[in-house]
């Protein structure tokens, strides 16, 4: 038994000992090495590495990386979010938005399509207005204040406002004021405006407001400052005097002529102005020869015809001939009669309407009437008094210049050369005969007479 188990122990040596490990001797490659240990080895190491060496995870997809990614940092992420929209929405609210409502009404056109500037009284005008808003999305604007002024003036000094009322819009929406009547803010300013609708083709309007807007429950605040241009009177162009006719004797107010006028309106703005009393000029002297009277003068765009009555100073005019012949020597020059026209006064229910007696009492329009129609009505008229029946002209023109035979005598003169035959049958649809030659022969005799009856 003992035998045996040194026996075994001297085989187990035997054996351990041939597996040392010795060092390595220059020179000598893996072919030195015994066929016994390289066995060894290589069982040894193909075992460590089945053993060893993990599976390849699989690839993951850019998806499921981020998911994993914001997992891991969503901390990180939900302060950021709360630290820009701490930032971000008081600009949005504040700013942003604002800025942009601001820009929108700056945006804002404003074309005036039509309206009314009616004067009712020497404090206040009944107004109307059509004009448009155009926005890029819904929004209602509350009842708003717009002072209108002359965008020239220096200190901001609205003439009038003008209240508009709770506005829903949404892209292009049609505003129309009607029949407001607005207080005369300051006089000087509205007869400025006034005196440029009159003088210009094209007058400007300031406009200035503070809007308040909803979009949905936001609301916000911008400021409305626009100047806008809408035609305007032009001077009355094509002011005339369409026909003119004497009443003989006149009428118990004085009243001895009648006849239609052209009044214009350019602009697009219809204009109330009362009851007008327009001072008649010989051309551009001071040589007044009377006034007509035009009734409820309310101009809508275009022409517009109105009657009117007056009062004619023949003995004045007669008695100045000479002076308005030299007058008119430029207009007779071209075969016309030139009259100038000035404001005298404007009335409304029996009061001034200064701010457009102003106007109207500085300016001088002027129209002009070819020689013979007007030879024609006033003579014509004298002489038939529209019936055929004829007034006593004699009388009336020898009361006026004070020597009946010779007014006799010119009338007798003038008749012999036609023209006032002539004159009757125009009227009577005949054809005149001499009316360039006659008149003027007329009007010498009448220059005639009143130097002979100053001596």
């Amino acid at each position: 038994m003992d035998s045996f188990k040194d026996k075994s122990r001297y085989e187990s040596g035997s054996h351990r000992g041939s597996t040392e490990m010795r060092p390595a001797v220059a020179g000598e490659g893996p072919s030195n090495v015994r066929p016994s240990q390289e066995g060894s080895r290589g069982d040894s190491s193909s075992i460590d590495h089945v053993e060893k060496v993990p599976a390849t995870p699989a690839k993951l997809s850019k998806r499921r990386r981020m998911r994993n990614h914001c997992a891991r940092f969503w901390p990180w992420y939900l302060l950021a979010n709360i630290i820009f929209l701490a930032i971000f929405l008081p600009l949005l609210f504040t700013k942003i938005i604002p800025a942009i409502v601001q820009g929108i009404v700056n945006k804002q056109e404003l074309p005036v399509f039509g309206g009314a500037y009616i004067a009712i009284s020497p404090t206040q005008l009944n107004i109307s207005l059509d004009t448009q808003l155009d926005t890029p999305l819904p929004a209602t604007i509350e009842q708003m204040e717009v002072h209108l002024y002359n965008h020239d003036t220096p200190n901001f000094s609205p003439f009038v406002n003008l209240t508009f009322p709770e506005i829903h819009t949404n892209h292009k929406t049609n505003v129309s004021i009607k029949d407001q009547t607005a207080t005369v803010a300051n006089h000087s300013e509205l007869v400025k405006f006034f005196g440029n609708v009159f003088d210009n083709e094209v007058v400007s309007i300031g406009n200035r407001a503070n809007v308040k807007v909803h979009l949905g429950a936001l609301q916000m605040k911008a400021h409305l400052e626009k100047t806008v241009e809408i035609p305007a009177l032009n001077k009355l162009k094509n002011f005339g005097i369409i026909d003119i006719q004497l009443v003989l004797p006149p009428l118990e107010n004085g009243t001895n002529i009648k006849g239609h006028v052209n009044l214009p309106n350019w602009g697009r703005l219809a204009l109330g102005l009362g009851n007008l009393t327009l001072n008649i000029f010989s051309h551009q002297s001071d040589i007044k020869l009377g006034i007509i009277d035009i009734p409820n003068v309310n101009l809508p765009h275009g022409n517009n015809s109105f009657s009117f009555t007056g009062q004619l100073d023949i003995g004045y005019a007669l008695q100045n001939i000479g002076p308005i012949l030299d007058s008119q020597a430029d207009p007779l020059s071209r075969g016309a009669i030139s009259l100038g026209t000035t404001g005298n006064a404007t009335m409304m229910n029996g009061e001034h309407l200064r701010y457009v007696e102003e106007v109207l009492n500085n300016r001088r329009i002027f129209s002009e009437m070819p020689v013979i129609t007007l030879a024609s009505q006033i003579l014509g008229g004298l002489l038939t008094n529209g019936n055929g029946d004829g007034p006593p002209l004699l009388d009336v023109l020898g009361d006026m210049v004070g020597n009946k035979t010779f007014v006799e005598e010119v009338l007798h003169k003038f008749n012999s050369t036609g023209a006032l035959t002539g004159l009757n049958a125009t009227k009577s649809g005949g054809k005149p005969n001499h009316k360039r030659r006659s008149l003027p022969m007329a009007l010498n005799l009448f220059k005639m007479s009143m130097k002979m009856r100053k001596h």
